[in-house]
């Protein structure tokens, strides 16, 4: 072993202890589930190539959080005369959340390109794991 490959693997060593590992929460919101599935699968095979990469990720979700439903009772007749008549809506929001242990690179690599559709809201957090 000369002197070159030497370092060249003392460099790849220093590199990875570089990499400190941090902690990320990703909340998707979406008032379609359809859409939003689409881009937990997108995130779940990313987080899968780069643990058969080698990387370090300690992945876990989606969490499916409880739907919230907004609802609006308006009535029908602009006078308010005439017959009680109402119109009913209601708005369903959706909610997945992914808890990733990875350094900044494999996360920004992770959320980059990610699918999303119009109205869509991605949420990237770093949590303090000294609070805890």
């Amino acid at each position: 072993m000369d002197n070159t490959d030497y370092d060249k693997q003392k460099d790849k060593e220093v590199e990875q202890e570089e990499e400190s590992i941090s902690h990320y929460k990703l909340t998707l919101t979406h008032k379609k589930h359809s859409g939003l599935e689409i881009a937990v699968r997108d995130i779940t095979r990313k987080v899968e190539a780069l643990k058969a990469e080698g990387a370090k990720i300690k992945a876990s979700g989606p969490a499916r959080l409880p739907i919230k439903r907004l609802h609006l009772c308006t009535r029908k007749s602009p006078c308010g005369n005439g017959t009680n008549s109402y119109d009913h809506w209601e708005l369903k929001i959706h909610k997945r959340v992914f808890h990733l242990h990875c350094s900044q690179k494999n996360f920004q690599s992770i959320t980059a390109g990610l699918y999303t559709e119009a109205g869509m809201i991605l949420d990237a957090e770093e949590i303090d794991e000294s609070e805890d």
